[in-house]
């Protein structure tokens, strides 16, 4: 009987490779599979917290727009209003007052078509008559100082003729020599006093429940200037007592 031997088996290419990376490398072959792994873990982690920073940005975005469009989706901006050629600024403001109340202004009146549109008005504009700095000029005059040459203002006493000077009075309003160095406007340093005239007799009002006033009626003949000073008391007080004898 015979011993038959089994035939060499020639192995490939492929499959000597296969048993090299297998048998002869593995912890290489796994190594560098988890590095792969690790890598497009990262890569993807990566990739959506960027995606999710915009996401949010996004949304932080469209919410606030969305709450400025709440705000104001009500109020209307006239850009689709025509108007007609303003004239120039009024001044007259800026000629007799001071601080705040110191503005120039204008009038917009629509298009007769615009007029039609019930979506559209007139527009006021205004503006500072200082521009720099206009908000924060103060006046220096008290609002109500009493000016001893301008009688029938601010208290003031009317002269025994119950009317004062058809001339012109002009007194001054402030030290000057206080404020050197210092920006002044005309409307705080002197005043045109206005013209008064005692209008009625003298009569009585009630202030409170248990006291009255005798006072008279005042006319302003001729305004005064500036415009805090422009117009007469409209009552000149008086003494009860005095009248009464």
């Amino acid at each position: 009987m015979t011993r038959r031997t089994a035939a060499p088996h020639k192995r490939g290419r492929k499959e000597r490779l296969l048993r090299y990376l297998l048998r002869r490398k593995p912890c290489a072959v796994i190594t560098i599979v988890e590095f792969s792994l690790l890598a497009v873990f990262g890569a993807s982690l990566t990739t959506l917290v960027f995606v999710n920073k915009n996401l949010t940005r996004q949304m932080d975005v469209l919410q606030r727009e969305n709450k400025v469009w709440d705000d104001y989706s009500h109020l209307s901006t006239f850009a689709h209003c025509d108007y007609q050629k303003a004239a120039n600024f009024n001044t007259d403001f800026c000629k007799s007052r001071c601080g705040k109340t110191a503005f120039m202004w204008r009038h917009h009146e629509l298009t007769e078509e615009s007029k039609n549109d019930t979506s559209c008005l007139d527009r006021h504009e205004q503006m500072n008559c200082i521009e720099e700095g206009g908000d924060n000029y103060e006046c220096k005059t008290p609002l109500q100082k009493q000016i001893p040459q301008c009688a029938g203002l601010f208290g003031v006493p009317m002269p025994s003729e119950m009317v004062t000077s058809e001339y012109e009075v002009i007194a001054p309003l402030l030290d000057v020599t206080e404020h050197i160095g210092k920006d002044l406007l005309a409307q705080d340093i002197f005043t045109v006093c206005p013209r008064c005239r005692v209008l009625t007799k003298p009569f009585t009002i009630k202030v409170r429940k248990t006291k009255e006033e005798c006072v008279r009626k005042l006319h302003t003949i001729r305004k005064g200037w500036p415009y805090r000073m422009s117009m007469c008391d409209d009552v000149e007080k008086l003494d009860c007592n005095t009248l009464a004898h």
